[in-house]
């Protein structure tokens, strides 16, 4: 019922004009830049710009790599270590990624160093790559580097999605966001210009998780995957 107000609303008041499509970008702009909701279950995932909330892992790693692989490519690290050092550098830069293991990383100074730590190790890779004594094509090296980038954003972004659901999942909001106090400042922007809150289109996936989440089913049916908590104990 709420949802069909929701869209009558947004047809005859708003008429779906592209004023209200570009209010509607707007009021996303701080979510985009943060990655996460005004929560305190993010807070360890955010730092502050002044007003402005920036995610850790984006706004570290990203800039992070990109002038470390500059910097490799302008001092030509490539002729300075030999391939074998450069690898172990990356393993050793890389195996930072362990640090999420041992829940080091909800301090935000660690999980910044982690983060950039990551970014250098994907950098000295991607040098690794250009300094393997291989008879293979400059096209073949970028096309491998360009492969490596992209198995590691995809790889990054998933975990990072995962994460973020995870915590909503065991949120008492439960992916109520159209209520949920982490969206209240964007919420409040589509109230100053009279805009419908489009995120109650969200009440009936969220009663759907809360049910799951009530009959013991974890996100994404983790026991499942794992072969569940009986059969762990009884095989070990």
């Amino acid at each position: 019922m709420v949802v069909k107000e929701a869209r009558e609303g947004n047809k005859g008041k708003n008429g779906g004009s592209r004023k209200d499509l570009f209010l509607y970008l707007i009021s996303f702009i701080p979510i985009m830049i943060s990655h996460h909701p005004e929560c305190e279950r993010f807070k360890a995932h955010v730092f502050h710009c002044g007003r402005v909330k920036l995610c850790v892992g984006c706004f570290i790693a990203y800039p992070t790599g990109v002038l470390a692989l500059t910097l490799f490519f302008f001092i030509r690290l490539d002729k300075i270590f030999s391939p074998l050092m450069l690898l172990f550098l990356a393993f050793i830069f890389n195996a930072f990624t362990l640090l999420s293991l041992t829940g080091l990383t909800r301090n935000k100074i660690i999980k910044s160093v982690q983060k950039g730590a990551i970014a250098v190790g994907v950098a000295f890779l991607l040098t690794w790559i250009k300094a393997i004594p291989l008879s293979i094509s400059l096209s073949t090296k970028i096309t491998f580097s360009l492969s490596i980038i992209v198995v590691f954003l995809g790889v990054y972004n998933f975990k990072h999605v995962f994460t973020f659901l995870n915590t909503c999942y065991h949120c008492p909001f439960i992916f109520q966001w159209w209520r949920c106090p982490g969206f209240t400042s964007m919420r409040e922007k589509w109230e100053v210009h009279g805009l419908p809150n489009v995120l109650v289109s969200m009440e009936g996936f969220s009663a759907r998780m809360k049910e799951r989440r009530e009959k013991g089913k974890s996100l994404l049916a983790i026991r499942g995957f794992i072969g569940g908590k009986e059969r762990f104990q009884r095989d070990f």
